[in-house]
C-alpha cells in the first residue's frame, strides 16, 4: 500500500511538473509576441514566431495547424515545446538557448520514411554520381548518408538553409506521388524536408517543399485547416484583382507600411491571393501594365527610395520587398511574380 502511495504521489508529481513546464514556456511566447492566422485559427509566438519570420516564413513552412503544446521527439524520446505547421514541426530547445539552435525543425523526413530507409533500394546508399558535363560544384555527394543531391535541388538547398534547415538526402531522386495532389513528381527526401521538382510553375517556384506537418499531423488533429477562410470572395474571376479587394483588404493602398509585421501581413495576403495563379517573372523580363506585383523590387535595399524610377506605385514595401501596382509595361529589375489584370 505504501509503494502504491509513492507512485501515485510520484506520477502526480511529474504530470504537475510537466504541467508547469507548459504554462511557463506558453507564458515566455506570448510575453515575446505573437500573430494569430485566421486562416487555420492558430497563433505563433516569441520564439517559434521569430524563428517562422527569420527563416522564410509562409513559403518554407506553411500555416501553423497547432497550437504550441508539450509533445515527445520520436526521434530522441524527450519531450519539447513543439508546434506543427504545413510543411513543419518546430521544437524548442532550452538546452541550446542562447544559439541558433534553440529552435530547431523535426526531422519528419526520417520519421515518414522510418521503413523505407531499410527497406526501399532508392534510401539505400547510393554510388556517386558525376556527369562530367556539368562542374562538380553542381553534383554533391554526401558520404554521410551516402546520398547523391545535384543540380536544382542542390541549388534550393544551398540557397535555403542547407544542412541546418534540411540535414542530409537520405534518397535519391525519384518519381513520387503526392498524396496531397495525387499527382507523380520528381522528388528527394532529406532528414527534415521532402524537395518536389514542378515542372509547370516558372522559376523560383519550380522547386517546393512538400506538406509533411498536414501529413503526419493533418488526418489527427482537430484544429488542422478544415475551414480556412477563403482569401477572395468566390465571386471574383480568378484572372483579375479587383481594385475593391486591394482598397479594402490592402488599405491604405497609397500609404505603404513602415514596419516589418505590417508589410508581412499585407504580403501574406497578396501572396495568399495570387497563389496558383501568379505567373512568375525574372530579372529582365517584361511585366505588363495594370497588374499586381509581389517582388524584391530592385534586389539592392532601395526600393523605399528609388520605386519611382520605374512606372509602378506602392501597395506595401519595406526596403528591398513589397508589392506595387505596374502602371505602364516596364523590363523587371529584380524576380518576383504578379497577378492581373487590376478591375
Amino acid at each position: 500500500m505504501k509503494h502504491n502511495t509513492y507512485y501515485i504521489r510520484w506520477g502526480s508529481s511529474l504530470t504537475f511538473l510537466l504541467f508547469l513546464l507548459l504554462i511557463a514556456s506558453n507564458s515566455i511566447l506570448a510575453a515575446e509576441g505573437s500573430r494569430f492566422f485566421p486562416e487555420t485559427k492558430h497563433t505563433v509566438s516569441g520564439k517559434f514566431l521569430d524563428y517562422w519570420n527569420s527563416n522564410g516564413g509562409l513559403p518554407t513552412y506553411g500555416y501553423p495547424i497547432t497550437d504550441a503544446q508539450m509533445e515527445t521527439d520520436p526521434e530522441t524520446g524527450k519531450t519539447f515545446l513543439t508546434q506543427w505547421f504545413e510543411r513543419h514541426r518546430l521544437e524548442l530547445h532550452p538546452e541550446n538557448a542562447g544559439t541558433k539552435f534553440e529552435v530547431l525543425t523535426g526531422l519528419l523526413g526520417k520519421e515518414i520514411n522510418r521503413t523505407k530507409l531499410t527497406t526501399e533500394p532508392d534510401f539505400q546508399k547510393a554510388t556517386q554520381l558525376y556527369d562530367p558535363t556539368f562542374s562538380k560544384d553542381q553534383q554533391w555527394y554526401f558520404t554521410e548518408t551516402g546520398h547523391n543531391l545535384r543540380f536544382g535541388f542542390l541549388k534550393y538547398w544551398q540557397d535555403n538553409g542547407g544542412l541546418e534547415r534540411f540535414g542530409y538526402p537520405i534518397s535519391e531522386e525519384r518519381k513520387e506521388l503526392d498524396p496531397e495532389s495525387g499527382k507523380t513528381f520528381m522528388m528527394q527526401w532529406f532528414e527534415r524536408a521532402r524537395f518536389e521538382y514542378h515542372p509547370e510553375n516558372q522559376k523560383p517556384f519550380d522547386i517546393l517543399l512538400g506538406l509533411l506537418g498536414k501529413q503526419i499531423k493533418g488526418s489527427k488533429s482537430s484544429s488542422a485547416v478544415e475551414t480556412p477562410i477563403p482569401p477572395t470572395p468566390t465571386a471574383i474571376p480568378p484572372s483579375t484583382v479587383p481594385r475593391s479587394w486591394i482598397d479594402t483588404t490592402l488599405l491604405p493602398s497609397q500609404n505603404p507600411r513602415t514596419t516589418r509585421l505590417e508589410v508581412q501581413t499585407c504580403i501574406d495576403k497578396v501572396d495568399n491571393y495570387i497563389n496558383g495563379t501568379r505567373k512568375g517573372f525574372l530579372k529582365g523580363n517584361t511585366i505588363p501594365a495594370n497588374v499586381l506585383v509581389l517582388t524584391s523590387f530592385d534586389g539592392n535595399g532601395t526600393t523605399g527610395r528609388h520605386w519611382n524610377q520605374y512606372p509602378v506605385k506602392p501597395v506595401c514595401y519595406m526596403q528591398d520587398w513589397g508589392v506595387f501596382e505596374s502602371l505602364a509595361e516596364y523590363q523587371a529589375p529584380y524576380e518576383g511574380s504578379y497577378r492581373g489584370p487590376i478591375s
